[in-house]
């Protein structure tokens, strides 16, 4: 009696992507390459001067809202733009004045704001 020699089928080694490949080297080196932007961006941001948008609120004349730094908002004469941005540490907030032709002040907060 004769018996087949092959470990694995042959159809078996391949998949409908490509030869089967452990995933582990994969998963590592996506890892690493996550790690090593995520490092970039955060010397980008603290080295560079840089802040990044994170959240945005319109403060209509009027509307009491007290900003650290800048005090209460219900004593301009013109609305305000409250950006909050990351600067690679904490989140701070940016206040404009707003205006929505962009004309008299900002209709929207700048995505990335330097120094």
């Amino acid at each position: 009696m004769m018996r087949a020699r092959f470990a694995i089928a042959p159809w078996r080694r391949m998949t409908a992507f490509g030869p089967r490949v452990p995933l582990g080297p994969i998963l590592r080196t996506l890892a690493l390459i996550l790690i090593a932007v995520f490092v970039a961006v955060e010397a980008f941001l603290l080295l560079g001067g840089y802040r990044v948008l994170v959240d945005e609120e319109r403060v209509r004349i009027g509307q009491h809202r007290v900003i650290e730094g800048w005090g209460d908002l219900a004593d301009r004469k013109q609305a305000s733009l409250v950006c909050s941005y990351f600067t690679g540490l904490r989140v701070e907030p940016h206040v404009f004045d707003f205006s929505r032709n962009g004309m008299l002040g900002r209709d929207d907060c700048p995505l990335i704001l330097a120094d």
